[in-house]
């Protein structure tokens, strides 16, 4: 197929008043992690590597554990938990707990989809893995051995939530962002290039005036039964929730021709997306 690209404004109106549905962007941010090339933010010691990775919807807390060493180390699920906003979500429970009626929390964060392996084709550790292996709920410790990984996406950050974005709070930004289609002149198919004002509404947070934030504790040792154990605990939070037009958000790669695919701009493993009900939205 030939490709003509040509540049110039459309008369179309602004982009994020064509429908109804509404996306949110979360940003995370953490203080002490590395952010890797990437964008996975890594925690990185001389013995374990942590890498994250929330893209999804609603922010499956998946991340994956290295061990750097040369010998095993034994995780702890019952002695680690994800924390959000103060409230502790166990990675492993017995059946007293899981039977009793208080679950019903742990119940509405889990995830129970396919887990993700994302981050198997990611060097994130600086030497690479041997092995991976996925972790399952009924596994209360954890053996991991010399160089190898596990994966954990046991919970979702914020199942059935959205953020409503006030409007003495918000930054309205518009840009020029550019857009293929495909035209056809006679016989023969052409690629334009077009461009398009978009515009959508953002809300920034620090650490301390940020209204979510999340940890992960994890709990491992060197020693089976846990004589010297050892503590990971990183901390994140929301920096920045972007609203825009579902659209917008996808963004097909030619326009007016779903079938062809989406291209998703936004993709990047430090940010989750919500969908908006179109009456919480702050263009109705």
């Amino acid at each position: 197929m030939k490709k003509i690209t040509f540049l110039f404004l459309t008369t179309l109106p602004l982009f994020i008043g064509c429908n109804s549905s509404f996306i949110q962007l979360y940003q995370t941010k953490t203080n002490k992690l590395k952010h890797t090339e990437n964008k996975y933010w890594l925690f990185d010691n001389d013995t374990v590597s942590i890498a994250y990775d929330f893209w999804s919807d609603g922010g499956v807390m998946y991340f994956m554990l290295t061990n750097k060493s040369e010998q095993p180390i034994y995780v702890d699920w019952k002695k680690s938990s994800l924390i959000v906003n103060a409230v502790k979500l166990d990675y492993w429970n017995d059946k007293e707990v899981t039977q009793s009626s208080s679950f019903s929390i742990y119940k509405s964060y889990q995830y129970e989809g396919v887990p993700l392996l994302r981050m198997l084709s990611q060097s994130t550790s600086g030497g690479g893995t041997n092995t991976v292996a996925t972790v399952t709920k009924e596994e209360r410790i954890t053996f991991v051995p010399p160089h190898s990984s596990i994966f954990n996406s046991s919970f979702i950050l914020m199942p059935d939530y959205e953020y409503k974005l006030q409007k003495n709070r918000i930054r309205t930004v518009d840009t020029i962002e550019t857009y293929k289609v495909i035209v056809n002149l006679g016989y023969q198919r052409v690629e334009e290039t077009r461009e398009r004002t978009s515009r959508f509404y953002e809300v920034s947070f620090d650490s301390n005036s940020s209204f979510f934030n999340f940890r992960n504790y994890i709990t491992y040792s060197f020693d089976e039964k846990f004589s010297d154990e050892r503590r990971i605990d990183n901390a994140f939070y929301i920096s920045k929730v972007t609203e825009m037009d579902e659209e917008q958000f996808k963004q097909e790669k030619y326009r007016g021709i779903p079938s062809e695919g989406y291209d998703f701009p936004y993709t990047s493993p430090d940010c989750f997306w919500i969908k908006v009900l179109p009456k919480n939205a702050v263009e109705k």
